[in-house]
């Protein structure tokens, strides 16, 4: 039958039987202490998911590497309409005292995060709150303000 249930933080068992078998459609895991590695591990899940269509994974303590791995899942999934992130540390302006090699896998993440973005045909809402992706990031796109309560994309494609 194989696994049915994975526990990504003492706080979030997440139903890999029910991602599975595409018979979720909402993952709510908000404050529950989610780290980078757990995200790696959702996103392969999410990549072959077709039922969730709402992923919220607020206030955790997941760091710029998890954006590669859920812009993998992004690019894959056929799915997820809602993506909230907000409240976690690769929401946070790095620290303008960074080497550029500190910055170089940070600036990556976005770079490949931007991508999935301009890709995925499905997402309709990203709330990073108030988390202006730089624009280095992008490689000759316009900045994406993503503000507040709602993104704000501003010179990429709409995602229908």
């Amino acid at each position: 039958k194989g696994l049915n249930m994975l526990r990504l933080s003492p706080h979030a068992p997440m139903p890999v039987g029910q991602l599975r078998e595409n018979r979720i459609s909402s993952i709510k895991l908000v404050n529950v202490g989610l780290k980078t590695m757990d995200i790696m591990l959702l996103a392969e899940w999410l990549k072959l998911n077709t039922s969730v269509t709402v992923v919220d994974l607020s206030d955790n303590h997941i760091q710029y590497d998890a954006l590669k791995a859920l812009s993998y899942a992004l690019t894959a999934n056929t799915s997820i309409t809602s993506l909230s992130l907000r409240g976690n540390p690769c929401c946070e302006k790095p620290a303008s005292k960074l080497s550029r090699e500190m910055m170089l896998p940070i600036t990556k993440a976005y770079e490949l995060f931007a991508k999935a973005l301009t890709t995925n045909r499905t997402l309709e809402t990203l709330n990073m709150q108030s988390q202006t992706i730089p624009i280095d990031a992008f490689q000759g796109m316009e900045m994406i303000d993503l503000s507040v309560d709602e993104a704000k994309y501003q010179g990429l494609p709409p995602f229908h």
